[in-house]
């Protein structure tokens, strides 16, 4: 379904096919519907329907469609991602095995956002996602390369979240990426994130921590 989808030019986060053999009419396809498929169907995510009949055969393919971020909304969206960012800095918290203290709020940096800009615009568009860029780099190569003077630097990716909520929740989530968002070293950030709907994932990001020197 995912290649067909693809195919086709429709992007969806997640979507399902049911196939009715002889439907019985609309009765008949409302009553499997209730009975066999409810929890398909009930689903919220779940927006946009495409229906096909041939003979006695009935195919839907129910979906919840890709939804990034205009890339003219970037500056907003990276405010959203520091202020839930710093929202979590805010509280105590585990991240995996580690206990980290609630710590003081990051600031925004736009060498950090260019460097994070960078490597988002690399990852979606060689469809991968890692912190060694395609030459070799680092996320503190990086830094180094926008004008950023540091004395230490660490980087969280993700790939396929459609907002700012989705992809700090998914850093909070694991161990790693939660820890390097909580560390009371780093005082400074900047994040981005880029788009291309014919990428693996659709949406990438980047976000950089870091201390000056």
């Amino acid at each position: 379904m995912q290649e067909a989808t693809s195919k086709s030019g429709y992007r969806a986060r997640q979507s399902a096919t049911i196939v009715f053999q002889h439907t019985n009419g609309d009765a008949g396809i409302s009553r499997m519907l209730a009975q066999r498929f409810c929890r398909i169907v009930a689903n919220p995510d779940m927006r946009e329907i495409g229906v096909y009949q041939r003979g006695d055969q009935l195919w839907m393919v129910l979906a919840a469609p890709f939804s990034a971020p205009d890339p003219d909304d970037a500056p907003a969206v990276g405010q959203r991602v520091l202020q839930l960012t710093n929202e979590a800095r805010s509280q105590a918290r585990r991240c995996g095995r580690k206990k980290f203290p609630a710590t003081t709020p990051l600031q925004q940096a736009a060498d950090l956002d260019r460097a994070s800009l960078a490597h988002a615009r690399e990852m979606v568009a060689h469809s991968y996602l890692g912190h060694q860029s395609r030459d070799g780099s680092m996320p503190d190569d990086r830094a180094t390369r926008a004008g950023y003077v540091w004395s230490a630097v660490a980087e969280n990716v993700a790939a396929g979240q459609p907002s700012a909520e989705e992809v700090v929740n998914t850093w909070l989530e694991s161990p790693g990426h939660c820890a390097n968002l909580m560390d009371p070293r780093y005082t400074e950030t900047g994040v981005a994130f880029a788009v291309d709907k014919a990428s693996d994932k659709g949406i990438y990001w980047a976000q950089l921590y870091a201390t000056p020197k």
